[in-house]
């Protein structure tokens, strides 16, 4: 059996010619309309609650989740086409994490460590060093204790 989209052209000419060869009444015709956008809309509704936890149990990132929706919302899709859609998303989410885990062992370097016996201290033992590095903390944002005396 052929199932047809509720909001298909192909739908509306069945009904078409089912009030054709039915000769039903401008109301029933009507009546028969509305009958078709009230299913339409139950049918809408139930695709985007299947959408909505369908993406929710899904375990992908926000993002991801968003343009599955963007992608699904509003269409007529089957559930297996959103699990195939969903099953796709998993495997690149998981390939670029794979990459990304890759990319960050590539990028490791050890730190080098200097031993204490290497480090110097600067010479501050002549005015002009002293007034230097005076101007560098004023600048840094530190208060001449001096001055607060």
């Amino acid at each position: 059996m052929r199932t047809l989209v509720l909001n298909s052209a192909e739908l509306r000419s069945a009904l078409e010619q089912a009030n054709r060869t039915a000769r039903l009444s401008e109301g029933e015709w009507k009546a028969l309309l509305g009958l078709q956008m009230h299913l339409q809309a139950a049918w809408i509704k139930q695709r985007r609650s299947a959408l909505s936890a369908a993406l929710a149990d899904s375990r992908l990132p926000w993002p991801v989740r968003s343009l599955i929706r963007a992608d699904f919302e509003g269409k007529d899709f089957t559930d297996a086409q959103l699990q195939d859609e969903i099953t796709s998303a998993r495997k690149s989410c998981a390939k670029a994490d794979e990459q990304a885990d890759l990319a960050a062992t590539k990028g490791k370097r050890e730190r080098e460590v200097i031993p204490n016996s290497e480090l110097r201290t600067p010479d501050v033992g002549r005015d002009s060093d002293a007034h230097a590095l005076d101007d560098v903390a004023r600048g840094a944002g530190f208060r001449d204790r001096k001055a607060e005396g």
